[in-house]
């Protein structure tokens, strides 16, 4: 299985590059791919094709070229994604070696996204989640890298699979960035229509705590994320022209 990274300079920081390393080092049987802005673009526009190459152009902000990266090479190859600034602690085969289909983790009912496992290409799930991020690049329709590419839609895209999921929801519409949820709920309705193939993959979705991931896996706070390099500090828009 490959095991996908990303770091747009290619030249990631020493601490960074130090969690690269022991992820390479502790999953030695796994395909390890650092990708940079220059080979993900060569990627996309070779196993997908121009719509997804112009829209990962049309990425500004590092996390989103990672976050539209990592739904290009689940959906076009299947294998495990983990975020750059992640430092591995034991080899991360155990954290889903139950999960027979993909595999995501979730906290406090939301999906996260910085471990996401698929084994096969073409999963319909991620998919979906590519076909939305895609469309929100297109129409420029979102100013937060969170919203526009990041795991709010994968929320939004389970609660159109899941109402019964969906419905408690509105319970907590008071709490910061669920009633944002809310109206990317409303928009997926408008964009996509729930196939059997969607919810078959949802269905065969591994849900695991984040928690449960701690045993594996690192969780850090690395310097840039005090920069404007990270998406929560960007300055300005987060698409090109």
């Amino acid at each position: 299985m490959k095991l996908f990274q990303y770091w747009d300079t290619g030249d990631p920081p020493p601490e960074v590059a130090g969690w690269i390393d022991s992820l390479r080092r502790l999953n030695p049987d796994f395909e390890h791919q650092l990708h940079d802005e220059a080979s993900a673009a060569a990627y996309i526009a070779a196993r997908l094709g121009e719509r997804e190459a112009r829209a990962f152009a049309a990425c500004a902000a590092p996390a989103m070229q990672a976050d539209y990266f990592r739904l290009c090479a689940l959906f076009a190859e299947g294998g495990l994604w983990i975020d750059a600034d992640t430092e591995a602690l034991a080899p991360i085969a155990g954290l889903f070696r139950d999960a027979p289909r993909s595999l995501m983790l979730e906290w406090d009912g939301f999906f996260g996204s910085t471990v996401m496992m698929f084994r096969q290409p073409g999963d319909a799930f991620i998919g979906a989640y590519l076909e939305l991020a895609s469309r929100n690049i297109e129409e420029r329709r979102f100013s937060n890298v969170l919203v526009a590419t990041g795991p709010m839609l994968a929320d939004a895209l389970r609660a159109l699979l899941d109402p019964a999921w969906a419905a408690g929801w509105q319970a907590r519409r008071a709490e910061p960035l669920v009633d944002t949820r809310l109206g990317l709920l409303d928009l997926v309705r408008m964009r996509l229509e729930a196939t059997p193939e969607m919810l078959e993959a949802y269905r065969a979705m591994t849900l695991r705590h984040t928690v449960d991931a701690l045993a594996y896996l690192g969780y850090r706070d690395p310097a840039y994320k005090r920069t404007e390099r990270h998406w929560a500090n960007w300055r300005g828009s987060i698409y090109r022209a």
